[in-house]
């Protein structure tokens, strides 16, 4: 299922360096995913951010991409940029398309999304006893986003 070919995918201003591989987990409705760190050519840590293989019924809820960057570093697109260098990752998964879901009140997030030539496809209310009910803001954004367009 996984590959060591991408653990560590280096850019123009950022690298990415491969923390762990998780699979599914049935009991938690998980995808295997990638969880990486991302940093600057001088090894400063700015963030992290994570790709999740394949689809099922919860993708909505957290898409296949995750993302957070550290609050001093913020406003730099260090987002978009470690998303891109994902690229040959998820296409070596053969994805063609990912899900990326923002709440609807993270303002960048939902930039980043449509930096990524993301289309919002929808918008949903989490019900506070549905198991990804975190307590935050219920109403999310759903962006599609072609990994060709990226």
């Amino acid at each position: 299922m996984f590959t060591d070919q991408y653990n560590l995918l280096v850019g123009k201003e950022l690298k990415l360096n491969l923390i762990k591989t998780v699979n599914a987990e049935d009991e938690f409705d998980l995808l295997p995913f990638y969880y990486f760190e991302i940093l600057t050519h001088q090894n400063e840590l700015v963030g992290k951010i994570s790709f999740r293989i394949g689809f099922n019924e919860y993708t909505i809820y957290n898409g296949n991409i995750g993302y957070e960057i550290d609050q001093k570093y913020r406003g730099n697109n260090y987002s978009l940029n470690a998303l891109k260098l994902l690229k040959p990752l998820i296409k070596f998964h053969n994805q063609h398309t990912i899900f990326i879901t923002t709440n609807s009140d993270n303002i960048a997030s939902n930039k980043i999304a449509k930096k990524a030539n993301g289309n919002l496809v929808g918008k949903f209310t989490v019900e506070e006893d549905h198991k990804f009910f975190t307590g935050e803001t219920k109403i999310k954004h759903v962006y599609l986003i072609h990994i060709d367009d990226l």
